[in-house]
């Protein structure tokens, strides 16, 4: 009972951090990008997304049998990060005032 129950704190302590965290990133932002909605929504959306790629993430990496396999999938995820990184910084112009 105590361990579902540490459990349990752990789970909602971390999702309020989170969700906590979210609204600032948006809010740093907002002067540097031209101060629109649009940069509001398109960080919100962007946090959604991340944050549904990681219960995908989660759920398949609990379905893989052993400890190999998921740091396989883990290095293989890993290795996408850079090419992410590289579009999205080819394409970023920030607004200079």
């Amino acid at each position: 009972m105590l361990i579902t129950s540490i459990y349990t704190l752990t789970i909602f302590t971390s999702a309020f951090l989170l969700f906590l965290i979210q609204p600032m990133i948006p809010k740093l932002l907002l002067p540097h990008l031209g101060e629109s909605p649009a940069v509001w929504n398109t960080t919100k959306v962007f946090f959604l997304i991340m944050l549904l790629l990681s219960y995908t993430y989660a759920h398949f990496s609990n379905k893989l049998p052993g400890a190999t396999k998921q740091v396989i999938f883990i290095l293989l995820m890993l290795l996408f990060i850079p090419v992410a990184e590289d579009k999205v910084a080819s394409g970023a112009t920030f607004m200079t005032s």
